[in-house]
């Protein structure tokens, strides 16, 4: 099971999330269709195998980046950086899985799993009393589509999450700009 693990699930970068056609799995290592058929015969089983394999290489953020820090600006400052860190490291699995979740049930499950974890760590980065708009705003500017849009108009990722986190710093704090003070 470990080495078809390995076989069928490639590190990220090599092809992206979805599940690729049965003959490219088994080329790699010249070994049966039917030895990858036996350890992952449907999709729903391969997909979920692919994605926790490649975890630990794109190190997806968790709760822990905010040890010991108090929520406020720091947290914030964090969840942009460890977030963007992390869409740099699976860029190339987060946008071929985009584009395939709606065709494949399995990663659309996954997909949502992720969401609604992500909005949990946003949660926490805003702390108690985090109102709905701020959430939101804040899901909305971290996500992976928002780091993509900067990287690809040749922001570095530390760059655009610098822009991100003056942006929801300064809003979240009140301090906004206007048309008498555009700063």
């Amino acid at each position: 099971g470990a080495r078809w693990r390995q076989v069928a699930c490639p590190r990220p970068g090599a092809g992206g999330v979805p599940a690729p056609p049965r003959p490219d799995i088994a080329e790699p290592d010249q070994d049966a269709l039917g030895t990858a058929t036996r350890y992952f015969p449907v999709n729903d089983e391969l997909i979920p195998a692919r994605t926790s394999h490649a975890a630990p290489f794109t190190r997806p953020p968790t709760p822990d980046i905010f040890r010991g820090e108090p929520a406020g600006a720091a947290r914030i400052a964090i969840l942009v950086r460890e977030s963007f860190a992390f869409y740099e490291r699976a860029a190339t699995w987060l946008r071929h899985g985009i584009g395939d979740r709606r065709r494949v049930p399995a990663l659309d499950r996954i997909y949502r799993r992720n969401e609604e974890a992500y909005e949990g760590l946003v949660r926490l980065a805003l702390g108690p009393g985090g109102r709905a708009h701020a959430v939101d705003a804040t899901v909305a500017l971290t996500s992976f589509s928002s780091w993509s849009t900067l990287h690809d108009r040749g922001l570095s990722t530390s760059e655009a999450a610098a822009l991100v986190t003056d942006l929801l710093t300064r809003w979240l704090s009140g301090n906004r700009p206007n048309r008498r003070n555009p700063t």
